[in-house]
């Protein structure tokens, strides 16, 4: 016969027991009020403390073959932190799309003598009658357990981090989000895709994609740019992190399962700092639905962090009622935003079969403009046959969508390089009044203000582009040129240091630019040494044109010039011109600045012509020149 072994007749933690026999939490000796549910999902995570216990598993245990969303589970635990005093998640822990783990040590208290090993005694369901005169066990998989007692609680107060009373109250009693915080910030994670067979990648992003855009609209709000709240696609970083990386106060999160017609939508909004949930709800409706569903998940945020909307409501601008229509448009758009070999062509049959579902889908319209216009780019295009097409996108964008940001800003893109600067500045404009949540308008606008020498307002608009893709390369290294042509030395060299944090593959470009900033605040030989040690060749030649010239060396600064001039390629006339420039030789330096555009129309009409002050370090100094004008506005 086997030796009798002691059950555990419940668990303390903090200043509670979990009397699972009798169903009841208890906190210093008196119950505490808890659904049966919640009670459950404790005891499940108390019995595997200090592992992860994922959200199938909790929905198995607990609700067996009853069909619940993830947004029971959600609100079983926004719940349980509300009764525990953790709004801080210091007990309970949020897994980001895996599960939870209850972190708090516990202490297991003695019971009665059963034969065998206890955890593997029969289970029924919560609150069913028991079986053959055992006494009633959960669905949780716990052996036979008797009424708890306070024994050892004071053992481990501390241990969770907090007293209870010093700790926070939960949800249910938080002082309204808007007084928490100053700062309305969010980030929209990429929803997960739930659906049974894993194949809605495409819809479960676009699904964020649009609701980002859609909160994009709100007055005050500041949201993250796709770029980089989309870069936690793989789910490794917790709410906090993500908090704090991307500077934001709150983080929305959710999954979608599709499934034929049919939808299930989750969503919920997160406090970053303490991964305490605000907010969350659960739809189940048919694809016909999806457009009311989104609008009430904007407006659902909106309440929740208290701010203004224009007009009182979240207004969808240049969209389609098309379910059809709208499913074609994010499988171009997330093929667009993969950018595999092959995918442009693809990307451009989708826009075009959207718009035949409906005609009058102006970001359809905006997006196949953009399509045709990365074709034309990237050279897998004739110009005689792309071009054509590219200014019906963008005039039928225009036509449809006069209020929509992407259509002034395909169009801007289109005019500046078919007219010039002049034609496309009013779309640029109107593009800004209506995206100043959009980081790639921004960064347009920023450029824009830096090739008409305005350098504080150009750095300012990139400044803002880059608080809304905080973890983006592109972004950041194009602020740090924009100190730098401000003269702001100093701060482009912390947003250089920066981009070797956040990209360290690509440190040798980023200390080379670092080089290149000491030879602009002078310090010759320091910038020229570390342009000779992270620098390529053209780099080096030009860094030296430059140092050995001031330096004296002239014979050496003479020779490095001549062979950036043996160089082949269109960017080395644009480097050469801005030694001249440094110099003070302005006819030189306008003369090959002539060559560099004219090998630019060679190499590919669809490219911009015009230069502007972004284009070399030193090309300020021309500023004041009646040719700069001419050369820039063509």
């Amino acid at each position: 016969m086997p030796e009798p072994k002691l059950a555990q007749r419940g668990w303390a933690f903090r200043e509670f027991v979990l009397d699972l026999d009798r169903g009841a939490l208890l906190r210093d000796g008196v119950d505490v009020p808890l659904r049966p549910k919640s009670l459950a999902v404790l005891g499940h995570l108390v019995e595997r403390h200090g592992r992860l216990v994922t959200k199938d598993e909790l929905l198995d245990a607990v609700w067996g073959h009853t069909v619940v969303t993830e947004g029971a589970l959600t609100q079983v635990v926004i719940d349980l932190r509300r009764v525990l005093g953790d709004s801080q998640q210091r007990m309970i822990r949020t897994l980001r799309r895996r599960g939870y783990r209850f972190d708090c040590p516990v202490e297991a208290l003695p019971g009665i003598e059963i034969d065998g090993d206890a955890p593997d005694a029969p289970r029924a369901a919560p609150g069913a009658p028991p079986a053959d005169g055992a006494p009633a066990v959960s669905a949780l998989r716990r052996s036979r357990l008797a009424r708890g007692s306070g024994l050892a609680v004071g053992l481990v107060l501390a241990a969770c981090g907090l007293w209870w009373g010093a700790a926070d109250r939960g949800v249910a009693d938080r002082e309204p989000v808007a007084a928490a915080s100053a700062d309305r910030s969010i980030a929209v994670l990429p929803f997960a895709d739930m659906s049974p067979r894993q194949d809605q990648e495409y819809f479960s992003e676009g699904l964020s994609e649009e609701l980002l855009n859609l909160l994009a609209q709100v007055p005050g709000l500041r949201v993250i740019a796709r770029t980089s709240s989309f870069s936690y696609k793989d789910g490794n970083a917790d709410i906090a992190t993500i908090g704090r990386e991307l500077n934001v106060t709150y983080v929305l999160e959710g999954s979608v399962r599709k499934w034929g017609d049919r939808l299930r939508i989750t969503a919920q909004l997160v406090e970053a700092a303490d991964n305490s949930h605000l907010w969350s709800k659960t739809w189940d409706r048919k694809l016909d639905d999806l457009f009311v569903i989104q609008d009430e998940i904007a407006a659902s945020v909106v309440e929740a962090l208290e701010v203004t909307l224009a007009g009182g409501e979240v207004r969808r601008v240049g969209g389609t009622r098309s379910p059809r229509a709208f499913e074609l448009y994010l499988q171009a758009q997330y093929l667009y935003n993969r950018r595999a070999p092959g995918d442009m062509a693809r990307v451009r049959a989708y826009y075009e079969a959207a718009l035949a579902e409906d005609p009058d889908y102006a970001e359809a319209w905006a997006g196949l403009a953009g399509a045709w216009m990365v074709e034309l780019s990237e050279r897998h295009a004739e110009w005689e046959i792309a071009e054509p097409q590219w200014r019906e996108a963008v005039e039928r964008a225009l036509a449809k969508g006069p209020d929509l940001a992407e259509s002034h800003l395909r169009a801007a893109q289109y005019y500046s390089r078919t007219r010039g600067s002049a034609a496309a500045q009013p779309h640029r404009r109107r593009a800004l009044e209506l995206g100043r949540n959009d980081a790639l308008i921004l960064s347009v606008a920023a450029a824009d203000a830096l090739r008409q020498g305005q350098f504080e307002e150009a750095v300012a608009l990139q400044r803002r582009a880059v608080s809304l893709t905080p973890i983006a390369a592109t972004y950041r290294h194009n602020l740090a040129a924009l100190l730098e042509r401000a003269g702001r030395f100093e701060e482009a060299k912390a947003q250089y240091r920066q981009l070797i944090v956040l990209n360290p593959a690509s440190e040798a470009r980023y200390q080379t630019e670092i080089g290149f900033v000491l030879l602009r605040e002078g310090r010759y030989e320091a910038g020229l040494a570390q342009i000779e040690r992270w620098g390529t060749e053209p780099d080096r030649d030009q860094g030296r044109a430059i140092a050995y010239q001031v330096l004296g060396r002239t014979a050496e600064a003479e020779a490095a010039l001549e062979r950036l001039i043996a160089m082949p390629g269109a960017t080395t006339p644009v480097l050469i011109a801005d030694v001249h420039a440094q110099r003070g030789d302005a006819d030189e330096a306008f003369r090959w600045l002539a060559v560099a555009q004219e090998l630019r129309r060679e190499e590919n009409p669809a490219l911009a012509l015009a230069v502007d002050f972004g284009d070399g370090r030193y090309f300020g100094l021309l500023k004041d020149d009646p040719r700069w004008a001419a050369l820039s506005n063509e």
